[in-house]
């Protein structure tokens, strides 16, 4: 039988862990954030080392997490290319 001990709110609250974005999070979020209005970027998966899925879609879940609605994402073999929406 599982024996369940009650605490306040305030504990349970405080015991949530904060994790920070890795480098690697932190970069693309860095690039995604200079990028203006109107403008694309580029990245070769050969050069990265990375499958080209994995950019993708760590370039798309990194939008998604900071709102970033406007910022739309293409894979064109090992080529991701990104850009910023109007």
């Amino acid at each position: 039988m599982v024996h369940v001990k009650n605490i306040d709110i305030e504990t349970a609250r405080s015991a949530k862990r904060i994790v920070k974005p890795s480098k690697v999070v932190q970069e693309y979020l860095q690039i995604l954030t200079d990028l203006k209005p109107g403008e694309a970027g580029e990245i070769d998966a050969k050069d990265e080392g990375e499958k080209p899925a994995s950019i993708k879609n760590r370039i798309i879940r990194i939008a998604k997490a900071h709102n970033m609605s406007n910022i739309k994402v293409m894979r064109r073999g090992d080529r991701i290319l990104f850009r910023r929406e109007p």
